[in-house]
């Protein structure tokens, strides 16, 4: 039995991580929905090197993309539902605090507002 992927929406309606993997060229996309399928299909099962403990119960897919790092933030929202919160392309090695920080908010308001 898999799981529910859903992307965070804010406030405006938007869908941060649609609109960043719109902007990947199709080869980074298609690697990217192929990841998000394994997350559906193996749930809290998956590990690493496709998913790593980011902080609390936040975790990111890791996706190597051609000489490029995406990274999309996400955690388990309600009953066997993935919320996808914040992607982006890693260039360092420490993922930026800012990153998290962000993707943090986003876990904020989707619980204070689910």
């Amino acid at each position: 039995m898999g799981w529910e992927v859903k992307y965070y929406r804010n406030p405006g309606g938007h869908e941060p991580v649609a609109d960043f993997i719109d902007t990947l060229p199709d080869p980074d996309k298609a690697k990217v929905f192929r990841t998000i399928g394994l997350l559906a299909h193996q749930g809290v099962l998956l590990k690493e090197p496709y998913t790593r403990q980011v902080a609390g119960k936040m975790r990111e897919l890791r996706i190597s993309c051609n000489k490029r790092e995406v990274r999309i933030f996400y955690f388990p929202f309600r009953q066997r539902t993935f919320l996808l919160l914040h992607a982006f392309v890693k260039k360092t090695e420490k993922t930026p605090s800012r990153e998290i920080d962000v993707a943090i908010a986003r876990m904020e308001d989707a619980i204070e507002n689910s």
